[in-house]
């Protein structure tokens, strides 16, 4: 009798472990990482002089870079009859991005005074997300989210 039992018990133990083991494949699907849109402006006062704005985005196996403002120094020759553009004070991008991906911002550039100031405001759904500001003569601002 006790030999039937102690047979049961063993079956019992060997069915368990093989149902409990049956469904670990090792193939878990990937959770789906939503994306969502962030908004980026950067706002110049009228004296400061930007030598870039680079947006990188990097994630786990790559990073791409996206200049929104490069300064190439080179010279424009000016018709004294044909008045200069006005100066550009505002840029704005659209970024997607997902949870486990990082956009960093670097802005960088010269004021001619130290009330000069470089603004940079991120917005999800018209929410602030982060608003960074640098003044002075030299301006250097970097951060990322």
């Amino acid at each position: 009798m006790f030999k039937k039992v102690k047979f049961f018990l063993v079956c019992a133990g060997i069915a368990l472990g093989v149902a409990g083991c049956s469904s670990d494949d090792g193939s878990d699907p990937k959770p789906v990482l939503k994306s969502e849109v962030y908004d980026i402006t950067v706002e110049i006062t009228d004296e400061v002089g930007l030598d870039h704005i680079t947006v990188y985005k990097s994630s786990s196996t790559k990073v791409t870079t996206d200049v929104m403002f490069k300064d190439d120094g080179i010279p424009v020759a000016v018709d004294p009859n044909v008045p200069l553009p006005p100066k550009i004070l505002k840029w704005e991008k659209s970024y997607s991005k997902t949870s486990e991906e990082l956009i960093s911002i670097i802005v960088e550039g010269e004021g001619a005074s130290t009330l000069d100031e470089v603004n940079v405001t991120v917005k999800k759904d018209e929410e602030i997300v982060v608003h960074k500001r640098a003044s002075g003569k030299t301006l250097l601002l970097e951060f990322g989210f």
